[in-house]
């Protein structure tokens, strides 16, 4: 409703039902902002902007969207929270129609140029958070778990053979109990599983070069590289490349 030139409305989006989350991580000087579009009788409406109620200029609020339900989580890589460009995430929460800000999340280690919440994925009570920043751009991620309203850390995952500018967590993704996590260099998709509140890593999916996006729903995962996306099938706990999707 109040777009400019350089905004970037669009850079990041999610849909859950009859919700559209659409971040604007450039809007306003590089604070960020993002905007709720609800659908009532088949015309999309804007509910709501989002701003971080601590948010500064170049914070990049809205990089990073994700939706589940009534809660919205949205990423600002750039916020200086723990040093320059550590970042932070923060959870909105809707009740009754208005959004409310639940909570910041930030990582319990966080440092300088971490880029925490440059990518970030939602799902009932569990929230993964990508830091491909983090020691020297080797990446990690952070599952966040709410109990009783709050959010808490509940680990922090990284690559089994991580090394510095791999860049894992560039990309996550998660669906209950499992969680995919991207790593940009060289090309791989680590897969997680949560059993009785501990996560294990379950299998590394490899690529030449490098992957951009990941995104899982029950046994079936796809991972996007530049120009094509690979389907992965689950089955009996090993993964499976199923298709290579390219355009026609």
């Amino acid at each position: 409703s109040d777009g400019a030139r350089f905004d970037s409305f669009g850079l990041s989006v999610s849909i859950d039902d009859d919700t559209v989350v659409i971040g604007a991580p450039r809007d306003d000087n590089e604070l960020g902002s993002v905007y709720i579009f609800i659908q009532t009788n088949g015309v999309w409406y804007e509910q709501a902007k989002l701003t971080a109620n601590d948010g500064t200029s170049g914070d990049m609020f809205g990089q990073s969207v994700s939706i589940d339900g009534d809660t919205v989580v949205i990423g600002a890589p750039s916020d200086e929270y723990n040093g320059n460009y550590s970042g932070s995430a923060y959870v909105y929460l809707r009740n009754n129609g208005v959004w409310s800000e639940e909570q910041k999340l930030t990582a319990s280690d966080g440092a300088t140029e971490d880029a925490f919440g440059y990518n970030v994925s939602i799902d009932d009570d569990t929230i993964v958070i990508g830091a491909y920043g983090d020691d020297t751009s080797s990446g990690s991620a952070y599952i966040f778990i709410r109990s009783n309203g709050l959010w808490s850390q509940q680990a922090k995952l990284t690559a089994s053979d991580g090394a510095s500018d791999d860049q894992f967590g560039w990309s996550v993704s998660i669906d209950g109990d499992t969680a995919v996590i991207g790593s940009r260099w060289p090309g791989s998709a680590y897969v997680y599983v949560r059993n009785n509140g501990v996560w294990s890593e379950q299998q590394v999916l490899t690529f030449s070069g490098s992957i951009s996006s990941v995104s899982i729903d029950g046994n079936t995962i796809v991972v996007g590289k530049w120009g094509s996306a690979y389907v992965y099938l689950r089955n009996n706990g090993v993964w499976s490349e199923q298709q290579v999707l390219t355009f026609s």
